[in-house]
């Protein structure tokens, strides 16, 4: 495979990713506020960016993840749009959010890797593709498996550059937010 059908190839995943929210509407009162709570929670941590993630913060997106995988478990099946592919995604990062309820509540691991894998960015991240998965909006093809990975690479990129060129010196609760 040539480099430039590579690119072609990751060009239709991105395609899909950006029409899938599109392909079933209701899809977007599921996407709409798992968006808005992520980009305030972004801000948030951007405003003041001398606070970390607190061990209940972590309990809490644990929680919103599982939630979020039980609510898409309902949705394959009122919908009847079950798949076993689709059952064992959804699965397997119910786990996840059962897993990082657990070392967030329990204090199992160090802050650092704690917080790291239940931090905000993370959760929400993947509970909009569990979202986009469940409704069968995505393909598991590998391309869009890989794009979604891409995708969080980049956005992780900019992420630490608008923290670390960007981002005010706030450790406090003050600062010159305009909400």
């Amino acid at each position: 495979m040539s480099f430039t059908s590579f690119l072609a190839i990751l060009g239709k995943g991105y395609l899909e990713i950006l029409k899938a929210p599109f392909k079933d509407l209701t899809i977007l009162w599921q996407l709409a506020p798992l968006i808005l709570i992520w980009l305030l929670m972004e801000y948030y941590f951007e405003t003041h960016t001398g606070e970390k993630l607190g061990w209940n913060s972590a309990v809490g997106n644990a929680i919103s993840l599982f939630w979020i995988c039980i609510s898409m478990m309902n949705i394959i099946f009122l919908k009847d749009i079950f798949s076993w592919g689709k059952f064992f995604v959804i699965l397997f990062m119910l786990l996840y959010a059962i897993f990082i309820g657990y070392i967030s509540f329990r204090h199992s691991f160090s802050e650092n890797i704690t917080f790291a894998l239940a931090h905000t960015f993370i959760i929400y991240y993947i509970a909009i593709f569990v979202v986009l998965w469940s409704f069968g909006s995505l393909s598991p093809s590998w391309y869009v498996i890989l794009d979604i990975i891409i995708l969080f690479s980049i956005l992780s990129l900019i992420r630490y550059f608008i923290r670390k060129h960007f981002a005010s010196n706030t450790s406090s609760g003050s600062s010159n937010a305009p909400f």
